[in-house]
């Protein structure tokens, strides 16, 4: 693909989240692993919203000529996204959001928004959750 059409503006990555409310009203206290359709279907529904911002009428990053994508399972089951994102011409040079957290000391707004991404997006590894070998891995 960057052969025939470059270098992509944008690499995104998403990921399903354990601790979405969403997902928690719908399988109660049990972990994700045991009611793996239900948390893997709304993670499937939050995408289909997420494609509509990035390259649908929305476009949030202003016209996308081209896009790729591929999900995958992780250790835990827990599928994630790895996109790329070809933008038009007149769109690439935008600001560009990066991936840090955002500050809290700015306004509510920030505070807000960095307690979300601290709560639902960073991910500590925990016994019960984490099933890596004995080298991390």
């Amino acid at each position: 693909m960057v052969q025939d059409i470059g270098m992509p503006h944008y690499f995104v990555t998403l990921t399903a989240n354990d601790s979405w409310p969403e997902v928690k009203e719908a399988i109660g206290s049990m972990p994700t692993t045991m009611r793996p359709v239900e948390s893997t279907q709304y993670f499937f529904h939050q995408f289909s919203l997420i494609k509509e911002l990035l390259y649908g009428r929305r476009n949030v990053f202003g016209k996308v000529t081209d896009h790729w994508y591929r999900i995958q399972f992780r250790n835990r089951g827990a599928p994630h996204v790895y996109m790329l994102l070809w933008l038009a011409p007149e769109d690439t040079e935008k600001d560009v959001v990066v991936a840090t957290l955002p500050r809290s000391e700015l306004d509510h707004e920030g505070k807000e928004l960095r307690e979300l991404v601290l709560r639902l997006q960073i991910h500590t590894c925990l016994a019960s959750r984490c099933k890596r070998g004995p080298k991390g891995v």
